[in-house]
């Protein structure tokens, strides 16, 4: 409680519980608005452009898009906590500086991943082995995607932003209005006009681009947060003034273990991927539509982490020790049994939901079997992620990222090169995702424990 302005922060001050949750709601919705963008996509394109066309917007150009876009929002979630922390400790200066250093480093790279991104896409497509039928498809999303890349990278940045100082409503507010335009331009360019994957990927950034200059038009027009000055300014000038090198090295100490992250899973999907384009068309599209229909588990995953980060980073920069270690606690709880939960849900009507994207009785039937087998691995996955949202909202980001990054590469890679051949099967290649995670959680827990044996010995601020 700020006593002098009379302003309560719900996230260090009163009942965790029901403040994780109603952050958690709006963070979540968000999530899976945002990715009802490729969700529309694929069920227009699937319907009325076919198999192929499902095949090439859901497999390998959506893999590389994914490292990509999730190299940067790995980046600037860690970076974020700079504000996390800086914003509990009521330090405004600091989060003055944090809040424009990070908005002209996201500038910046939005630059040049747009020019390198349609460089190589074709390039991209040929070394993931992408069938020849699906090039003409994936290479075209990809050039139109990675054109419009920039509104991806500062719509994350933006929200970023306003999540770490503890607003995930507006976000969800403006991915509303997005994934309705998206939906009502995929239905413009694909079926009335009949522009096939390229119009899904054109209508796909336009409404991304809107979402980005709602998010940063919301950041230019801020004034205060809980009392505290916060409100940025594109001007040159003043993101120069604002802008400083020691804070960029903090958030780029913390963004980058996060990115490295995102890599390592990118180039475990690539080889995935890889594989799964070897078992032929009808795999490759049932595996694209299976992964559309998760989108709510990942949505889970993905907001739970950020809002533990949110929550403990916070309670960190307050010096409030017990309620970071609640924060973890009740995370743990609340995502694993919604996840349960959602899980249980989508595999009861698996069928239905696989019919969204796909005609073709045999290629739902394959994706059926898959969600049965992977699903219900999902619950190992949110219980890493807490520890690791838990641990970035700490500061400490090195250690857990060397562990899941050594797990992921050290055992994905070996298991694609030597274990899928032999066993020939997309069993094969969907045990390797359990496996990561089960040796990722053997060595993170641990790790966890003694953490917080050591801020126990001290005081946190």
């Amino acid at each position: 409680m700020n006593e002098q302005l009379g302003v309560m922060n719900p996230i260090t001050e009163g009942r965790i519980g029901r403040a994780m949750f109603r952050y958690f709601l709006p963070l979540v919705a968000g999530t899976i608005f945002q990715q009802i963008y490729s969700l529309a996509d694929a069920v227009i394109v699937g319907r009325f452009v076919g198999k192929a066309g499902l095949a090439a917007i859901g497999g390998s150009a959506t893999t590389v898009i994914y490292i990509v876009t999730m190299v940067f929002t790995s980046m600037f979630a860690g970076a974020s906590v700079t504000l996390s922390q800086y914003f509990g400790a009521r330090e405004e200066k600091k989060l003055h500086e944090a809040l424009h250093t990070m908005a002209a480093f996201g500038i910046l790279v939005s630059i040049v991943t747009t020019v390198a991104g349609v460089a190589l896409s074709r390039w991209a497509m040929t070394m993931m082995r992408t069938p020849e039928s699906l090039m003409t498809y994936s290479v075209q999303y990809m050039v139109i995607y990675f054109g419009g890349v920039s509104t991806v990278i500062l719509y994350n940045m933006g929200s970023s932003i306003l999540r770490a100082i503890g607003d995930s409503k507006r976000p969800f507010h403006y991915l509303i209005v997005c994934c309705v335009l998206n939906i009502v331009l995929d239905i413009l360019f694909v079926v009335v006009w009949k522009k096939e994957v390229a119009g899904a990927a054109l209508a796909t950034v336009i409404s991304q681009g809107v979402s980005a200059f709602l998010v940063m038009r919301a950041l230019v027009r801020n004034k205060e947060m809980e009392g505290i000055p916060f409100r940025l300014s594109l001007r040159v000038r003043d993101l120069k003034e604002g802008f400083n090198g020691k804070i960029l090295k903090h958030q780029m100490r913390l963004g980058t273990p996060g990115s490295i992250q995102s890599v390592a899973y990118g180039i475990s999907n690539i080889l995935i991927q890889a594989c799964i384009n070897g078992f032929g068309e009808d795999i490759v599209a049932a595996w694209a539509a299976y992964f559309k229909t998760d989108v709510i588990v990942w949505a889970i995953l993905n907001a739970f982490g950020v809002t533990v980060t949110t929550f403990v980073g916070q309670n960190y920069g307050a010096g409030k020790k017990e309620r970071v270690f609640q924060s973890v606690r009740v995370g743990l709880v609340q995502s694993s049994l919604l996840v349960v939960a959602i899980v249980i849900l989508l595999m009861s009507f698996a069928h239905p939901l696989l019919c969204l994207f796909l005609t073709d009785e045999d290629v739902i039937q394959i994706g059926v079997t898959m969600m049965h087998q992977f699903m219900p691995w999902y619950v190992l996955s949110v219980i890493l992620e807490i520890f690791n949202g838990a641990l970035r909202g700490l500061g400490d980001v090195k250690i857990p990222t060397i562990i899941t990054t050594c797990c992921i590469l050290g055992l994905r890679i070996p298991w694609v090169t030597w274990i899928v051949p032999a066993y020939h099967e997309v069993l094969t290649v969907i045990l390797s995702y359990p496996m990561t995670w089960s040796l990722a959680l053997m060595m993170i827990i641990p790790y966890y424990l003694h953490r917080k044996k050591q801020m126990g010995r001290v005081v946190v601020r």
